[in-house]
């Protein structure tokens, strides 16, 4: 194609009326014979790029019948456009959104089949579409004459509408704005600033991974409200927050820098919505215990499916899979969830918990009544990828194995030798052939043999007498293959039994309060003494005396049970009165929540509710207590559990945690006439 050719081109396109041969005489100044041949050589590159081609008449002259979309991918690719211009459908739907929501102009249809080159049928799928993604958020697309196009709905749902989609299309731009043409186009400049703006006034005092999010929501706010979009006051979030100073102050400098006027409603909105992006308390009496009695679960059901030891930092792991759990309860409340920046690579690094969290997944689904997407659970695996990574610093790994040699004693113990200095196993046993029948009463992981062995389920490598480069390296791939079966050593003395030890003797004498408990602790911490706080904490047979259990052939209504089953909690002032009462006014916000399994019940409330130390009770009803309809709500069993805080309980809730699991011995407790019956059921293992 030469220059001459592309001319003639675009002079056909911008033409409504057909060009007589004359005229391109006369404007190339050339022959009719050569505008001729340059037509044909142009008709057979538009066939091979399957355009229509150049009709010629006699006496009107020649002509070229485009639609929209064709004249500006013909014009691409002669030159006279540039490639990148153009849009995907996918691209074109979330730009007519971004269009639609925030732009100050009206929006017709009709300017953006010439803004993006596309046919009036290109443009009418692209809005099928649209309205198609829209209906999940209840949220319509509406067209008013001479208002043009405008998204319907409520303004919170439109909002939240609008963060999932873009979050979406970022995510798959690997949360880079500058990865997509119409991010970058609507938002690159405003994220800029508000990016300063989060650094100036968090720094660290906000997580990293939130900052995307966090930055994301406030700029759709900014944006609805420059549209004079307002929620209603019926819309505000739901729940207790923390006032947090520095998101007040987040808020107001956005104010400052876009030009923002005050709006209380606004205000009281944004601020509630940010806040759920990085919540550390818990805002509701449900949130508190049910979330507490997941984390538990979730840490046991993580450690059994990688047989990674994650119970030994388990007071860590737990604070920090609780707040972040509060905050994604809040979240889904208001129907926000997270994108996470480092999904992909936290699946491919740490592939093993992500999928066990998927296959817990459903749990979590169940206590906060929502889907949980990927990005979320991705989340809650960097809790568990942290601990793991400590682990690993503090930890060795060895295997225990069972060397089985035919060729004599001192070529099997040199064999032994060779391989305990060059890999981490301890050798538990060398046997000659003759011995193999004992291999499985041993406490062994791998066997390495110089012969074939049979009828052994532990993990066999068959290895030469002597290790070679390419023997050292076989056994090097089998044992990275069979990691789950790895023991783990800390490299970090434990003396948590130490301060056991210490704590029984000083009982004996004089009474282990929490003040003589919290010396010994500094102390140990001065020294650098490594103990583990989950093993000191109280269990429950230590705080479940005979006092506290009650057996009851007495009917009563709920409220009557839960101030029953309070009441040793109460004598002993573990509890207020008040306490009790905001345990009977939960249920009655809320519902029969403290019903955790079939016919049991953990009846609680806030610590700030009233609770003055660690207590708990436990009642048998002889008649059920109904809590509602079904028959699994029909309570014979209820415990009543006073917490000062969400941690120092750890190991009753571990306890609690075993029995719902476990329905035959809620069934034998209910039918516990005695309490020493009750405590035997209660404790055994």
């Amino acid at each position: 194609m030469n220059a001459r050719q592309t001319e003639i081109i675009n002079l056909l396109l911008l033409s409504y009326v057909p060009i007589h041969l004359r005229q391109f005489e006369m404007q190339f100044e050339v022959s009719g014979r050569t505008i001729r041949n340059d037509i044909a050589e142009i008709n057979e590159m538009l066939e091979e790029n399957q355009f229509p081609i150049i009709q010629s008449d006699r006496r009107k002259g020649f002509s070229l019948s485009l639609d929209m979309e064709e004249k500006c991918k013909l014009q691409a690719l002669i030159g006279l456009k540039l490639d990148e211009e153009f849009l995907t459908r996918e691209e074109r739907v979330l730009d007519l959104l971004l269009e639609i929501a925030f732009s100050s102009k009206a929006v017709f249809l009709y300017q953006k089949e010439e803004d993006y080159c596309v046919s009036k049928s290109t443009i009418d799928e692209d809005m099928r579409i649209l309205r198609s993604l829209l209906k999940d958020y209840s949220v319509s697309i509406v067209s008013q004459s001479k208002l043009g196009v405008m998204v319907s709905g409520k303004e919170s749902a439109i909002r939240i509408m609008l963060y999932s989609l873009i979050s979406n299309h970022l995510s798959k731009a690997e949360n880079n704005i500058k990865q997509s043409k119409v991010l970058f186009k609507h938002f690159v400049e405003k994220i800029e600033r508000l990016n300063q703006l989060f650094e100036e006034v968090f720094a660290s005092r906000v997580d990293k991974l939130y900052q995307l999010n966090y930055v994301l929501f406030t700029l759709i706010w900014i944006l609805r409200v420059r549209k004079e979009a307002f929620v209603d006051k019926s819309e505000l979030p739901i729940g207790e927050i923390e006032k947090d100073e520095f998101s007040k102050r987040f808020i107001q400098k956005v104010q400052e820098n876009f030009n923002l006027s005050e709006n209380q409603i606004e205000n009281e909105y944004i601020f509630r919505m940010l806040q759920s992006f990085n919540l550390q308390k818990s805002s509701t009496t449900v949130n508190w215990l049910q979330l507490q009695i997941l984390v538990v679960d979730l840490i046991r059901f993580i450690e059994l499916k990688t047989n990674i030891p994650f119970s030994n930092k388990e007071t860590t792991l737990q604070q920090a899979l609780f707040n972040h759990l509060i905050s994604l309860a809040s979240r889904v409340s208001n129907h926000l969830q997270l994108t996470n920046p480092l999904k992909e690579k936290i699946i491919e690094n740490y592939a093993e918990i992500f999928e066990a969290m998927t296959v817990y997944k459903e749990k979590i689904e169940k206590v906060l009544k929502s889907e949980i997407i990927d990005d979320e659970l991705a989340f809650l695996c960097i809790h568990f990828s942290t601990i793991l990574s400590q682990i690993n610093q503090e930890s060795s790994y060895y295997y225990k194995a069972v060397v089985v040699c035919h060729h004599g004693i001192a070529t099997s113990k040199l064999l032994a030798q060779t391989i305990v200095e060059f890999f981490d196993v301890e050798i538990v046993a060398v046997l000659n052939s003759s011995e193999v029948g004992i291999i499985e009463k041993l406490d062994a992981d791998v066997v390495f043999s110089t012969i074939e062995l049979q009828g052994v389920s532990k993990p066999v490598l068959v290895v030469n007498s002597f290790l070679d480069e390419n023997t050292k390296l076989q056994i090097r791939q089998f044992l990275e293959m069979i990691q789950p079966s790895r023991r783990v050593v800390s490299k970090q003395q434990d003396y948590t039994d130490m301060l056991k030890d210490i704590l029984t003797t000083i009982g004996k004498t004089q009474t282990v309060n929490d003040e003589v408990y919290s010396d010994l602790e500094t102390i140990f911490k001065k020294y650098q003494l490594d103990i583990n706080q989950r093993e000191v904490q109280p269990m429950i047979q230590d705080i479940l005396t005979d006092h506290n259990i009650q057996i009851t052939s007495e009917a009563m209504d709920w409220k009557e049970s839960i101030r029953f089953g309070a009441r040793p909690l109460l004598n002993e002032g573990a509890i207020t009165e008040n306490y009790i009462d905001e345990m009977i006014h939960s249920v009655e916000e809320y519902g029969p929540y403290i019903v955790l399994a079939p016919h049991m019940a953990l009846a609680h409330a806030r610590p700030e509710d009233g609770a003055k130390k660690l207590g708990l009770s436990l009642t048998v009803f002889q008649e059920p207590v109904s809590f509602g309809e079904s028959d699994d709500q029909q309570v014979s069993v209820m415990f009543c559990l006073s917490a000062i805080d969400s941690f120092s309980h750890l190991n009753i809730m571990k306890s609690l945690v075993n029995l719902i699991r476990s329905t035959n011995k809620i069934e034998k407790l209910s039918k516990a006439t005695d309490i020493n019956v009750a405590r035997t059921i209660l404790l055994k293992q």
